[in-house]
This record gives C-alpha cells, structure tokens and sequence, in this order.
C-alpha cells in the first residue's frame, strides 16, 4: 500500500482541484485559459494553471479517468511520483509556452498535454512489455489520421498538434534519461 499511497493523495488532491476549479470559476477558460497573448503580457501563471480547466463535464471526466489509467500504469513500472509530476508540469510549461508563441490568440485548457507527455514516457519505460516503437507509432498513425480527418473536413489541427508535441515531450525526456544514464555509467567504468 505504501507505494500507492503518494499516488493516491496525488490523485485525490488533482480530483479535488479540477473539479472545484470547474464548479466554482464560472469563466475559468477565459480567466485561467492558456493564451499566449496574455502570457506574452505578463500573465505567466497562466501555464500553472490552464491544466486545471476543463471545457465540460465530459473533458473533465475524460482527462481524470485518463489520469487514473496512467497513475496504475506508473505503479506498475515503478515509476516515481516526483517523475510523474516532473514530466506533467515540464511538459505543460514547455508546450504551452511554445504553443502560445505560435497561436497567441488560442485559449488552451485541460490536462491533456500532460497526459500525453506521460503516456509518451510510459511507453519508452514498458519497453521490457511492449515496443516503444509499436506503441508510439500507433499513437502516432491514429494522430495522423484524426489530423486528416480534420484537415478533409476543415476543422483546426491546433488540438492535436499540443497532444503531440505533449507526447513527444514525453519521449523526449524518457530517451534524455537514458541517454545521461548511460553516459554516467561509461564514465564510471573509465574511473575503474
């Protein structure tokens, strides 16, 4: 039980707060919403919080529930909570600065950026029970042709583009560990 337990309060505390924010800011898109423009004007706590927001019941629920699976998953490959965290918040910060950049006048809300930078993590990580390359390019074909569909039917990619830049985060972090592990373990083996 003691190693679900930082996971549990976490989920509980995150519970607690996407739901209160949901509830209780009744304009907390245009309040709280990551938009660049604003960001550019000095509203830096923007990226702290857009991830709290939700644009409906079904996002909110569908972000928590997304939330839970990779929690378990994490437990299961042993993952720490201050990696798990590290990951959510660096992606989030990281993306959404880049993405206000690039859509100023785009409001982003949700966790979902997180989520997908965890999930990118988690499939370098299961790579002793499934292919990071499997799993990532099949993330990466269903983007592809959601982006498609999109793009056929006229509808904006803005979404999927932070979901990808979100994973591939997610990703990038878990091959920058290795890569530093690895590079610490050969300059251990010179000093012997």
């Amino acid at each position: 039980m003691n190693k679900y337990k930082d996971f549990v309060i976490f989920y509980l505390a995150w519970l607690v707060l996407t739901v209160g924010a949901y509830v209780s800011i009744p304009n907390g898109i245009e309040t709280l919403g990551l938009e660049g423009s604003k960001i550019l004007h000095g509203e830096f706590w923007r990226l702290f919080v857009f991830p709290f927001i939700h644009l409906s019941n079904l996002h909110l629920i569908e972000n928590l529930a997304v939330l839970f699976v990779l929690i378990f998953i994490a437990i299961q490959l042993d993952m720490k909570l201050r990696d798990f965290l590290g990951i959510f918040i660096f992606s989030n910060f990281l993306v959404g600065i880049l993405g206000g950049v690039i859509w100023p006048y785009q409001i982003f809300v949700g966790s979902s950026i997180g989520l997908f930078a965890l999930f990118g993590a988690l499939a370098m990580k299961a790579k002793a029970y499934l292919s990071p390359k499997w799993s990532i390019s099949a993330f990466l074909v269903l983007m592809g042709l959601n982006v498609a569909y999109k793009l056929y039917s006229g509808e904006s990619v803005i979404q999927e583009v932070y979901h990808s830049a979100g994973l591939l985060v997610g990703v990038g972090v878990v091959v920058r560990g290795h890569i530093l592990q690895s590079v610490n373990s050969k300059k251990k083996k010179k000093k012997t």
